[in-house]
C-alpha cells in the first residue's frame, strides 16, 4: 500500500511538471523585482510602487500633450481592463509624465480622468526625481524643438508580487494584453 501511495505521488508530481508553461504574448522579461519608486500623484498624494503588492501594475511613461501614441495606448489599456471584468479591480494603470514642465498636476489629473477608470493613476515629478525613475526603467526621452516629446512607448507589466514580467510593445492587441494580465494575476 505504501508503494502504491508513493507511486501515485510520483505520477502526480510528474504530471504537474509536464503542464505547459504560459507563453507571454508581450515581450517577456527576465523576472526580477521592479525598481521601486515613490512619486507624487496628480492629487498631491504620494504613490509608492512597492505599496501596490497584490495588484498588477501596468506602468507607462508618456505626456499629456502627446498627439497619438499616449492616448491610443491608454485607450487600449482601458479597453483591455474592460475585457477582464472584475479582475480589473486588481490592476493599476500608472501613467508617469515625462514632461514635467507642461504636465502640471491639474493637467495630468484632467488627462487621466478622461479615461474614466479608478484604475488609472497619474504621476508627476520634478525633473531630477523623474530622471532617476527613467534610468531605472531604461526610458529614453527627448524633447524636440517643436515641443513634441519622443519617448519609449512600451507598457511594463509588474505582477502582484512586484516582479517585472513582460513589456507590451506599442500596438499589442487587447486580447494579448488581457491574457498576460490575467496570467500575471495568478502570481
Amino acid at each position: 500500500m505504501k508503494r502504491l501511495i508513493m507511486l501515485l505521488a510520483a505520477v502526480l508530481i510528474l504530471a504537474a511538471a509536464c503542464q505547459p508553461v504560459y507563453q507571454w504574448r508581450g515581450d517577456p522579461l527576465d523576472p526580477k523585482a521592479a525598481p521601486d519608486f515613490t512619486l507624487p500623484n496628480a492629487s498631491g498624494d504620494t504613490f509608492t510602487l512597492s505599496a501596490q503588492a497584490g495588484s498588477v501594475v501596468l506602468l507607462y511613461f508618456g505626456y499629456t500633450h502627446c498627439p497619438d501614441v499616449c492616448p491610443t495606448t491608454l485607450s487600449d489599456l482601458k479597453q483591455t481592463l474592460n475585457r477582464i471584468g472584475d479582475d480589473a479591480k486588481r490592476v493599476r494603470v500608472v501613467f508617469v509624465s515625462v514632461d514635467p514642465t507642461r504636465d502640471t498636476s491639474d493637467a495630468l489629473r484632467d488627462y487621466v480622468n478622461r479615461f474614466e477608470s479608478p484604475s488609472f493613476i497619474g504621476l508627476r515629478a520634478e525633473q531630477a526625481q523623474l530622471d532617476t525613475v527613467l534610468r531605472a526603467y531604461n526610458i529614453a526621452v527627448r524633447v524636440e524643438p517643436d515641443g513634441t516629446v519622443t519617448h519609449s512607448s512600451s507598457v511594463w507589466l509588474i505582477d502582484p508580487k512586484g516582479v517585472l514580467r513582460v513589456k507590451f510593445p506599442y500596438g499589442l492587441s487587447r486580447e494579448s494584453m488581457a491574457a498576460d494580465i490575467q496570467n500575471a494575476l495568478k502570481a
